[in-house]
């Protein structure tokens, strides 16, 4: 039995800081990142960042979001299209990096169901959380996953993307 890869090409104006949580180390100025995952639950951390030339000065202004988690299931997609809004101005990059969205579609233009979470929200939640209650959500995960490799034989708990290129 093949795996088939799924590619996903992430724009400029978003920087890949974690994928199903390993630290992806990017240089700041990039012109796309293009990853290669097979198929299962994935996790990217992204983060919104563009630059804006000033028009009165030479300066620059650099308009960035929190940090942002998509988690998503792929299943069989060979090529996924990642939707985000056009920006035109300085003015609509600080509205959008205020709760940044992006839509993920399939070969098809059908979209994936995405779960965003500002990792601030992650952050306070577990913060808030007791110690039994985060050691009962990982077994609640580990069962979550098992029962996925059961019925996907090709889903892993741990998907790293195949590779990455910037």
């Amino acid at each position: 039995m093949s795996v088939q890869a799924t590619m996903l090409t992430v724009p400029d104006a978003f920087r890949v800081l974690k994928v199903n949580h390993k630290k992806i180390d990017q240089p700041f100025l990039v012109n796309e990142t293009r990853l290669i995952f097979s198929p299962g639950q994935q996790m990217i951390e992204l983060q919104y960042v563009e630059l804006f030339v000033d028009d009165y000065s030479d300066d620059h202004t650099k308009v960035s979001s929190e940090p942002f988690i998509i988690n998503f299931f792929i299943t069989q997609e060979n090529r996924l299209k990642f939707v985000s809004p056009s920006i035109d101005n300085i003015v609509e990059a600080k509205q959008y990096a205020k709760a940044p969205t992006i839509k993920i579609k399939n070969e098809y233009g059908a979209p994936l169901s995405l779960v965003h979470t500002m990792l601030s929200e992650l952050e306070n939640k577990t913060s808030t959380k007791s110690v039994r209650e985060l050691v009962n959500n990982k077994q609640i995960d580990r069962a979550i996953n098992s029962s996925l490799s059961n019925e996907h034989p090709s889903a892993t708990s741990q998907n790293e993307p195949i590779a990455y290129e910037m």
